[in-house]
This record gives structure tokens, sequence and C-alpha cells, in this order.
């Protein structure tokens, strides 16, 4: 791949770039290319490209959305030297003539804290940088991204450095134009960001104090709203911005007052029915947006369960603004429980989508109930069946009480659902008695999907997988290479509790496929090392 590269066009470059960087374990061979990359490539599509794989971050990759990014474990915190020579390349990409270039940059240095002296001062500078580019969040949907805010999200990553980043966030929010950078399109809310950094900071108070006595108070709110009762001392320059004829600022306003007061839940609950209906005082010309004040409520936490009831009424109505509430209703979290059974019902359906997941996940063990009651009914369908599998195995420990109904899935005559019930009851990890003696017969499942499935599940349960070792050995001889390293994985992952599979795997260190002898190799090495 790496020979190949450079020798086509640019969306070649780029798909090779994507594979190096995809494949290679160590970054031995993907960063020096992606370093000259991102200094000498003629096409700024492929330097952004570059710069967008150098970010380390625990975030999904770039491409491959079910992935982390490679760059978390080429460069470890303890490798600096390593990793300087990468942050000083993405410095100087911050000159790059390409606004993407520029923001991309930015945003990957924002993962390297611990070259914060370096850093930060760099892209305090590129908060004046007026460049803009265009971005896709989906295939059909995309907007404007501004370099200037894509600074200030990497800025937001010091939080060890809080004090300081919050003065400069702060001085650019009050000198910039504000109303440019909370812009939905903009994809950064200042806001947000200072309430992600006030717990970090010192004395946040000084802080907080600036802004409530600056022309922008309301950039203080969220942060408010998440201290909940400890912002108490905040509660008349609250009630303050809430006089503004700015019915947005105002509501916003209110739902802090109630976040921090919690004698005013009754009030904000009747303000937020009659934003709904569009009564009285929001029945003008030019009432708040209301996806922006539920896009506020999502930033607040579980501070704003007094929200839930609406939140629940806009889901019972095929509110535009869905994305948004499921947002919220995760950000609130347990106490939103009430709001479940929708997104149960949601697994039946083709508008399903991976936040109505995150939704079941965040409200926790309450939602295993729901699930488990029809998990095992053909009549509920396969893909609802695997989806819900697929929550119970995100609760982990929460949805210990699954195990049993779990281990029943196992003989359902669909692939998937096997497999997703495996998954499953690897991530819980409990109960081994009967999890154990389930994923050991699991090994030997006429799809090889699920047999390798197994293999990774028993892995999770250290010790308590001993009894499994014979059937994980009996495996390393399986037909399909991919259950034969799968395999050799979760002995490695075992360590010496496996130690019986070592003959085994010293054999496979021969095998012709290299995959397969780097596996196994590695595998006897965890196991000697443990």
């Amino acid at each position: 791949l790496a020979h190949a590269y450079g020798k086509d066009e640019p969306e070649n470059r780029v798909q090779l770039l994507a594979a190096i960087a995809a494949v290679d374990p160590t970054g031995e061979t993907a960063i020096p290319r992606l370093l000259q990359a991102l200094k000498t490539d003629k096409d700024e599509w492929v330097r952004g490209v570059a710069a967008r794989w150098l970010k380390r971050s625990t975030l999904r990759a770039p491409w491959w959305w079910d992935e982390r990014a490679p760059a978390e474990s080429w460069f470890r915190l303890a490798d600096r030297q390593r990793t300087e020579g990468a942050v000083r390349t993405l410095i100087e990409a911050l000159a790059d003539d390409s606004d993407e270039v520029r923001g991309m940059a930015a945003l990957s240095l924002g993962t390297y804290p611990e070259h914060a002296d370096l850093i930060v001062p760099r892209l305090t500078e590129l908060l004046m940088d007026p460049g803009t580019y265009s971005v896709m969040y989906s295939a059909d949907s995309g907007g404007t991204a501004f370099v200037s805010t894509d600074a200030a999200k990497a800025l937001a990553k010091f939080r060890e450095r809080a004090d300081d980043v919050l003065r400069i966030l702060i001085d650019w929010s009050l000198e910039s134009d504000v109303d440019i950078h909370l812009s939905v399109e903009s994809d950064v809310d200042v806001g947000v960001l200072i309430s992600e950094l006030i717990p970090a900071a010192g004395d946040p108070w000084t802080h907080l104090n600036q802004l409530l006595g600056s022309d922008h108070p309301e950039l203080a709110l969220t942060a408010l709203a998440r201290m909940g009762p400890a912002a108490e001392r905040a509660i008349p320059k609250i009630e303050d911005i809430a006089k503004t004829e700015d019915q947005e600022v105002h509501v916003e306003a209110r739902i802090t007052l109630a976040c921090v007061d919690a004698t005013r839940h009754g009030e904000a609950i009747d303000m937020l029915k009659a934003l709904g209906k569009r009564d009285a005082p929001f029945d003008g010309d030019n009432p708040p947006d209301e996806g922006s004040v539920i896009r506020f409520i999502a930033h607040i936490g579980s501070n704003a369960a007094f929200a839930i009831p609406m939140l629940v009424r806009q889901l019972d109505s095929s509110s535009p603004w869905s994305s948004n509430v499921t947002d919220a209703l995760t950000s609130i979290g347990p106490a939103a429980i009430e709001a479940a059974p929708f997104f149960v019902n949601r697994l039946k359906t083709e508008s399903y989508t991976d936040p109505d997941e995150d939704a079941l996940v965040a409200f926790g063990p309450g939602v295993v109930p729901l699930l488990t009651e029809h998990v095992g009914d053909p009549d509920w369908g396969s893909e609802f069946r695997a989806k819900s599998l697929s929550v119970l195995g995100r609760l982990e420990e929460e949805a210990s009480r699954a195990v049993p109904v779990i281990i029943r899935q196992l003989e359902s005559a669909y692939p998937r659902i096997r497999t997703e019930a495996v998954r499953a009851l690897g991530r819980i990890g409990a109960q081994p008695d009967i999890a154990v003696p389930a994923l050991s017969s699991a090994l030997s499942d006429p799809r090889a999907s699920v047999r390798s499935a197994a293999a990774d599940a028993l892995s999770r349960f250290g010790p308590d997988a001993s009894p499994a070792v014979p059937h994980l050995i009996e495996r390393l001889d399986d037909d399909y290479l991919g259950v034969r390293v799968h395999t050799a994985q979760a002995l490695g992952e075992l360590g010496t509790v496996a130690v019986d599979a070592r003959p085994a795997l010293k054999v496979l260190t021969d095998d012709g496929n290299v995959l397969m002898s780097e596996t196994a190799a590695e595998a006897l090495r965890a196991i000697r090392e443990q």
C-alpha cells in the first residue's frame, strides 16, 4: 500500500492513506506517510484527510465508524518524543492555504494534551482565523464549519489548563461576533464549551462572574444549569437575564433557574407547555425556536429532569426536533425511563437509529425488563430481537439479570440473533456458572461468525473461563481462518488460564498465513508474560 501511494489521482491517494492507517497497528508505516502527505501533497483533500487521521482520540475513526482512531494506539501519552514530531507538523499545517486543512489540523491538535505548551498559543492565534469550509454530516446533509470554532473546540480539550483556556475562550467570545459562533451552522456553542471546562477550573466563579458582568451573560447559563443548586449565588443575576426581550434567552434563563432552584420546577414546566402550544407570551410573530430550546436542555444533563414530560410529548407528536429530543433525554439519563417504551418500539421500525439505542443504554437497568419481555418472542421479528440483544450487551453488568433469557437465544434459528446473544453475554460478563458453558457450546455453532464471537466473549471472563479452554483449543483447528485467529486472540487474553493451549499455538506460529502465525505468536507471549 505504501509503495502504491503517490502514483495515482487524489481520490486514490486518500483511499490508500485510509487503508494504511486502518491496518497499521504500530504506525511505523502510517505515521511517516501521513506526515509526508500533510506537508507536501499538492491536493488539499489529501492533506485534510492526513490531518484527520492524525487525530488521537477515543472517538470513532474518520471512516470506519465502529472502530477507534488508530492514532490512539500509535501515540502513547508517555511517548512524548514520538508525538512531538506529529504535533509540530500539525502546527505547521495551521498555516496551510486551505481552510479545511487548518480546521482539521486544529481538531487533531486538541487530542495531544501533553504538548499544551506548544499547542495552546497557536490555537489561540487561530481563533481569529476567518476561514470556512463545507462539511458532510451524512450522504444527504452537510453544513459550514468555521476554522475559528474548530480552534475553540480543540482548546476546550485541554482540561488540565482549564483556567487558562477559559480566559482565552471568554475573551474571544466577548470580543468576537458571538451570534456567528453560536449559530447552528457553526456546530459549536461557546456556552457549552465553557460549561465543559468549568468543573476543571481552580476557581470557576472567577470566570462565571466575568461572564455574568459582561454584555453576554447568557453565555454562563449552560454552566450554571449544569451546576444546579451549587449555583444558588447566581440566582439574582439569572433573574436579571430572564428579563431580556430576547425570548429565546428568556426561556433558557427560566430553565436555568429551575435547574438551580427546585421550587421553580412548576414555573418552568408551565412555561414549556405554553411554548409548545404557542400560548402567551409565545403567541407573537417571533416565538423562541423550539429546537434551540431543546438543544439547550440537551446540554444540561440530569438537572433538567423536570423537562421530561415536555420532551416525551415531543416524541409522541412526531416532533421535527426528534433528534434533539433524543439527545436531551439521553443526557438526562435514568430519570427519563418513562420515555423508554417509545424507543423500544422504535427498535421494530426502519426509522430506528444509533442515537435511539444510545438513549436506551443511558436509561440504565430500567430498560432490561422491557427488552427481555419480548426478546425471545418470535412474533416480534428477528431484527428487533437482535437490536434488543445489542442494547442489553451495551448495558454490561446492569443487564446481568437478563443472562438466562439471553442464553436461550443461542437456540434461535437466526444466525444474527445467536451472534448478538453471544456478544451480549461477553459484554455483560456475569453469571459465569451458566454463561461460560453456554458460550463453550456456541463454539460449535454451524455459523463461523457465531463461533468467532463466542471465542471473543469467553476472553472477557478471565479465570472463570478456564472450563472453556479445551473447547477453545479445539477451535484452533477450525476450517475458517477468522475463527482460528479470534480463538488464538482469546487464549492470549486469558493468559495463564490458557497455559494448556501453548503446544497448539506453537504449531500455528508456523502457519502459512501471516495473520494466523503472528496472532499465535502474540498469544504465546501474552500467556508467558502473565
